[in-house]
């Protein structure tokens, strides 16, 4: 019967925990988003929305908008931010470098960026090699067309440069 009782007396516990874990959520409970995110200790001077606002621009006066917008990666490329679009279903990347960084990824990028048209994505091997995007640097900017490494070229590839060259 002490058996039995044991028995009992865990699937009570258990019981206990299924009703206390319930019992603290509630249907009306919410988290908002912005409390999940944590500091990316990145202090931002505002200075990436201001290219990308002239960059619209740019874009807007050939009839090319940006869409879609996606926070990217820009760590493992040495960058400070990082922001990903959709122009006429196409894909493209836009990437804030600090020159003034000591950061050998962010230094080895801007130098091959600027003297050689391609950064290194940090961290990351495609058949046991490391990747290397071509881009076009501007101002401490890349543009990134992602869809090249596949073959693929934006139908406005040369308009959207021109625009992205044209940030103030």
């Amino acid at each position: 019967m002490a058996l039995l009782l044991a028995g009992c007396q865990k699937e009570q516990e258990a019981d206990d925990t299924n009703t206390l874990s319930q019992n603290n959520i509630s249907e009306t409970d919410s988290i908002d988003p912005a409390e999940m995110i944590g500091d990316s200790g990145i202090q931002n001077d505002g200075a990436m929305d201001r290219y990308l606002t002239s960059f619209e621009s740019q874009l807007e006066a050939i009839g090319l908008k940006l869409e879609d917008k996606a926070v990217k990666d820009a760590v493992s490329i040495g960058a400070l931010e990082g922001y990903g679009f959709n122009i006429n279903g196409s894909p493209l990347e836009v990437y804030l470098f600090d020159p003034t960084s000591s950061d050998e990824k962010t230094k080895e990028n801007l130098k091959t960026a600027e003297e050689s048209g391609y950064i290194t994505i940090f961290g990351v091997e495609i058949n046991g090699k490391t990747p290397k995007a071509n881009c076009t640097f501007h101002d401490s900017l890349v543009l990134i067309f992602p869809a090249e490494d596949y073959g693929m070229t934006h139908p406005d590839k040369e308009a959207i440069i021109q625009a992205f060259m044209g940030i103030s």
